[in-house]
């Protein structure tokens, strides 16, 4: 086990990312997401694990929404992003859109 960590560290066209946005300034994140994704502008795989939602699936080209520890969706990050479903379940709704939600917390359907 020891091997495949040491080779995870050492591997170029690899890097592993937690949390990198944690404790910033909010005004410092843009940073820290082009950073990630001139790794990636490098041909570097960057797997990234993010508390902010938005800006690590804007940074992504795919993303993985997890809950309680299963996949539930797999896309592009953009369309991760957009769509208003995750949008509603996971990022607290479109910033000045309408979600499609009633006022009882539901949708028809």
């Amino acid at each position: 086990m020891f091997a495949s960590h040491r080779r995870l560290v050492f591997a170029r066209d690899l890097v592993l990312l937690d949390g990198r946005s944690i404790g910033l300034d909010p005004r410092s994140r843009p940073n820290v997401f082009a950073s990630i994704r001139g790794l990636a502008g490098q041909g570097i795989t960057v797997l990234l694990v993010e508390q902010n939602a938005r800006g690590g699936l804007a940074a992504s080209d795919v993303g993985a929404v997890l809950e309680a520890g299963v996949v539930r969706l797999v896309d592009r990050g953009p369309n991760l992003l957009t769509n208003p479903e995750v949008a509603r379940l996971y990022l607290g709704g479109p910033a000045g859109a309408a979600t499609g939600q009633r006022a009882g917390g539901s949708t028809s359907g």
